[in-house]
């Protein structure tokens, strides 16, 4: 998986535009040589880690954290 890490504004933005980025998020990881599916996470108000990955990963997003992803990138992508 490929785990993009995004601001609070996302959840706000509409589901369109949301699924627009994940798209690109997409191409633009597969263009850099990175295999598997993107996942957004961002802090939520209460401290834990929302995301929006495909339902087989919930399980491992609801148990870990944002120092849990931080500790884990270990690349970057720009465009």
């Amino acid at each position: 998986m490929v785990v993009f890490p995004v601001n609070g504004s996302f959840p706000l933005r509409p589901k369109e535009e949301q699924d627009s980025l994940i798209r690109t998020f997409q191409a633009k990881s597969k263009a850099a040589g990175f295999k598997g599916n993107v996942v957004v996470v961002w802090d939520a108000p209460d401290g834990k880690l929302n995301f929006r990955a495909p339902a087989n990963q919930h399980e491992f997003f609801r148990n870990i954290g944002q120092d849990f992803i931080n500790a884990k990138l270990n690349k970057t992508i720009s465009w």
